[in-house]
């Protein structure tokens, strides 16, 4: 969504994303017309929500309580990701002292 800026709303945009992550198409159009997982995935929001704090995704959640949110752009190197997500588990789960983080940004024209 925000690398590319697609609006999920549109039903091509989302079979473009489902096709670009390898997902078979006829199963995936199966699956969105199936109202009971929908209502799965919306319960699990909900909980998500009310229980966690949760407002976006990705939100991490741990075992021990820890969690937090995080927007990247995925690396080029597959390796990169592992060393993110180890520093940013560092960070925000294996200490309390750090609370929130933000980088600004240009606003986009």
């Amino acid at each position: 969504r925000h690398e590319h800026r697609k609006d999920f709303r549109e039903a091509e945009d989302i079979e473009e994303i489902a096709r670009s992550a390898g997902l078979d198409l006829d199963q995936f159009r199966k699956d969105i017309a199936d109202r009971s997982l929908l209502d799965r995935v919306a319960e699990d929001h909900t909980e998500a929500v009310e229980k966690q704090g949760v407002f976006g995704t990705p939100t991490l959640v741990f075992e021990n309580g820890s969690k937090f949110f995080m927007r990247i752009k995925a690396p080029k190197d597959p390796q990169e990701s592992v060393r993110i997500f180890d520093s940013l588990t560092e960070l925000f789960v294996k200490t309390d002292a750090i609370n929130e983080v933000k980088r600004p940004r240009p606003v986009d024209k």
